[in-house]
């Protein structure tokens, strides 16, 4: 019974009427395969459920499998998203926000996209406050309060007229840049301003990286990323970028998500206009496993008849673990950006635990491109 378990794998995980719909199939070609879940009585497990079979028959399944799993239809949020018309750029006048506005404004001219500032500044009456205070002490409040929106507001506009006169120096004619201005807390009106903007990505610098997660990706920068629905840019603060010019290459670290496709064709349409070069690469970790050879071969079929023209290298990375893999490849290949998906729900506990995290953004000073995974 012990060697029998030993050569049972699993290939995938689906939604439990498309695991029936696959196991099907492959019965009909010959070849045994299993469900596992802990309750497959349930037909509605959002969890997934495990397909797996024999070791000898996995390239021959998952070969079937892929080829009966086509791209999916793309739902109208995805395709306006591909379009990337709209870009959001959260500031607060330091230099890594001037960095994020002139990386904006190159991928905004590359697809002609409007440009929107947002500058949060930070309103001290939204914290509980009692309610004996002085006469005095409100007005004194209201006064800075004051002073406080006008200075806002003063260095929003000279940034916009910087940009202008940038625009101009570079020759860029197409690209239109706003403004907005609102109070209170940083993250919560940035994820509530994008809910209305709707652009198609965010871009934003980071602060401090090398302390805890929730203040070195930035608080703000975390939980962006974590809680929005659209896709994120983040620029690390010891990076070398000083416009969309320094960006050459990127590298999409792909774990065979379902939703990987899709967000490959983001970046496609995001930087194909660039030229940048794509390197979408899996980082395999201990031994060898036939099913991501067969799910590389797909990538790479796929998107050299669907996008011929786009300068896309795949490949697998064989570590120890992730981490080293990462480090040994950016060291080999001349990578500008990295670029992953992510589901809303446990992105940083699983694919970048806190301390990869810190690592990524301090020892590999690279912008980070997040695509967020929808389930439609």
């Amino acid at each position: 019974m012990e060697d029998r378990e030993q050569k049972i794998t699993t290939i995938g995980r689906h939604s439990y009427a498309r695991a029936l719909l696959l196991q099907n199939l492959l019965h009909a070609e010959g070849i045994d395969c299993f469900l596992a879940h802990e309750n497959l009585i349930q037909p509605d497990i959002s969890g997934g459920v495990e397909l797996k079979v024999n070791a000898p028959d996995i390239e021959k399944a998952m070969k079937i499998i892929e080829s009966a799993l086509p791209m999916p239809v793309l739902s109208k949020r995805v395709k306006k998203a591909l379009s990337f018309k709209r870009i959001l750029v959260p500031v607060d006048f330091s230099d890594q926000s001037l960095a994020a506005c002139k990386l904006a404004i190159g991928l905004a001219a590359g697809s002609k996209a409007d440009i929107r500032l947002l500058h949060v500044f930070y309103n001290p009456t939204i914290e509980a406050t009692p309610f004996d205070l002085s006469y005095s002490y409100q007005l004194n409040l209201s006064k800075y309060l004051k002073q406080i929106e006008e200075e806002a507001r003063t260095n929003l506009d000279q940034l916009v007229s910087d940009l202008k006169k940038y625009l101009e120096a570079e020759h860029i004619t197409e690209v239109k840049i706003g403004r907005a201005l609102m109070n209170g807390l940083t993250a919560d009106e940035i994820l509530s301003y994008s809910d209305k903007f709707k652009p198609g990505i965010i871009v934003m610098g980071t602060k401090g990286i090398g302390q805890k997660v929730s203040g070195s990706l930035g608080s703000v920068t975390a939980s962006i990323i974590e809680k929005s629905d659209f896709t994120v840019f983040a620029i690390p603060p010891d990076c070398k970028l000083s416009g969309v010019s320094d960006l050459k290459s990127i590298l999409f670290a792909t774990d065979f998500d379902p939703a990987d496709k899709s967000a490959i064709e983001k970046l496609i349409h995001l930087v194909g206009p660039l030229g940048l070069k794509i390197y979408c690469y899996h980082i395999s970790v201990g031994v060898k496993r036939p099913w991501e050879k067969v799910k590389m071969d797909d990538l790479k079929e796929h998107f050299g008849r669907e996008y011929p023209q786009a300068d896309i290298d795949f490949g697998i990375v064989m570590s120890d673990n992730l981490m080293n893999g990462l480090e040994t490849f950016l060291r080999n290949k001349p990578i500008d950006a990295l670029a992953v998906t992510t589901h809303k729900r446990g992105f940083f506990a699983n694919f970048f635990a806190p301390s990869i995290t810190r690592r990524i953004f301090s020892d590999i000073p690279r912008p980070l491109l997040v695509f967020r995974a929808h389930v439609d």
